[in-house]
Parts: structure tokens; C-alpha cells; sequence
């Protein structure tokens, strides 16, 4: 679907996904995987320079789940890390000291 559709060319592209992969259960490896695959082809189809965000935690009212899905979400994000360093112009980025409050 993503080859049928005409994209214009641009500087670079920001990538923030994964965090519904991981609501649904899916396995952070396969999530990691499957944004490396996303990443070459935005490479290929629009930018060279792509920038992929750390998934962010998620409020969770049950603490043994949230400490549950944060193993999961920090498993991700090393996925990510290591992943994407071996790819040319693929950057990670980690935003939480940008948007989490530490108060």
C-alpha cells in the first residue's frame, strides 16, 4: 500500500510507533523489526534521514501491570537502539526528559 502512494521528497522523516503494537501484546523484537522495515522503505520512498522516537510510558492504574508493560516498553526501546544503530541516517531518539514531568 505504502509503494502505490506518490510521496514528494523530504529532509527527513520522524518516526513515533510502536506503543499500540505493545497495548495488542505484540513481541517487542517482532515491534523493532517491523519499524526497521518501516524506516528502510521511508528511506527509499521519502527521506534519507529518518528519526525514530523511544515509545514513551503509558499511564496504568494497576501497578503490577504497569511495571509489566514498562519491562516490555524499556525492551523495546532497547530493541530499537540496537536495531537501528547498524542502519545509515536511521536516529533514535529518546523524548522523556522532553515531555515527562519528573515532579
Amino acid at each position: 500500500m505504502i509503494r502505490e502512494t506518490c510521496f514528494r521528497r523530504a529532509d527527513f522523516v520522524v518516526l513515533y510507533v510502536g506503543g499500540n503494537d505493545l497495548d495488542r501484546g505484540d513481541d517487542p523484537r517482532e515491534i523493532a523489526s517491523d519499524i526497521k522495515d518501516l524506516a528502510l522503505l521511508l528511506q527509499e520512498l521519502v527521506a534519507s534521514v529518518v528519526l525514530v522516537f523511544k515509545v514513551l510510558p503509558r499511564h496504568c492504574d494497576d501497578p503490577h501491570k504497569a511495571r509489566f508493560e514498562d519491562r516490555r516498553r524499556c525492551q523495546l526501546n532497547r530493541r530499537l537502539t540496537a536495531t537501528m544503530k547498524r542502519l545509515s541516517d536511521v536516529h533514535v531518539l529518546h523524548p522523556e526528559h522532553r515531555f515527562l514531568d519528573a515532579s
